[in-house]
């Protein structure tokens, strides 16, 4: 398919240049920016707990407090943290 008389060569100089792929059926994903490898993470850190013994009683006995964190507490972390 000929857009501009040069054929797939804009295409191929585009991608070489670090414009990315273009097309439809791609999303723009970021590996190192975005929802995505946020959403990543804290997968990774759910399974890090599963695995360390969260389900475990001695072990939330032992490493977590008794008096939870007050809620404004845990507002004032989550808003510091998207800042």
């Amino acid at each position: 398919m000929r857009r501009n008389g040069k054929g797939d060569h804009d295409d191929v100089c585009h991608h070489r240049a670090g414009g990315g792929p273009r097309g439809p059926g791609r999303q723009g994903l970021s590996r190192l920016y975005g929802w995505l490898p946020t959403t990543i993470e804290m997968a990774a850190a759910a399974l890090v707990l599963v695995a360390i013994g969260w389900l475990s009683r001695r072990w939330r006995l032992l490493w977590l407090p008794d008096d939870p964190a007050p809620p404004e507490l845990w507002v004032w972390i989550g808003v510091a943290g998207l800042a």
